[in-house]
C-alpha cells in the first residue's frame, strides 16, 4: 500500500534538488532557480541561422521551464552548461514529463 506522505515528501526533496538544493548550488531548469542552464541543446532555443552549433555562442531564446539532463556522472560538479554536450544538456520528453507531472501532484495536494 502505498505511503502518500512518504511519497509526497520524496517529490518535494526532489523538485528542491532540480530547482538548486543541491551540492552545486544550481538548478536544472532553464531559466528559474539558482544559477539555471542557459545553453540547453535544443534547436529551437538556440536559433542559429547559419546551422553551427557554435553560432552564436549564447542561445538566441530561453526555454523558460525546460529540465536539461543534468550531472553525466553521481558527482553533480559534473555538470556544464554547454549546448553541444548533449548528455547534460538534452531537453528530452521523457525526463521533462515526469517532471511536469511531479509538479502538477504538488499543485494539487498544495492547500
Amino acid at each position: 500500500m502505498p505511503n502518500r506522505s512518504r511519497d509526497q515528501a520524496f517529490v518535494k526533496r526532489l523538485i528542491a534538488y532540480i530547482l538548486g538544493e543541491n551540492p552545486v548550488r544550481r538548478s536544472y531548469v532553464v531559466g528559474y532557480g539558482i544559477n539555471p542552464p542557459i545553453n540547453p541543446h535544443y534547436r529551437a532555443a538556440h536559433g542559429s541561422t547559419t546551422g553551427d552549433i557554435n553560432d552564436p555562442v549564447e542561445n538566441r531564446n530561453v526555454l523558460f521551464g525546460a529540465l536539461v539532463s543534468g550531472p553525466s556522472a553521481p558527482n553533480d560538479f559534473s555538470y556544464v552548461d554547454d549546448r553541444s554536450n548533449f548528455i547534460t544538456n538534452a531537453v528530452d520528453l521523457d525526463y521533462n514529463a515526469g517532471f511536469a507531472g511531479a509538479l502538477a501532484a504538488l499543485a494539487e495536494e498544495a492547500p
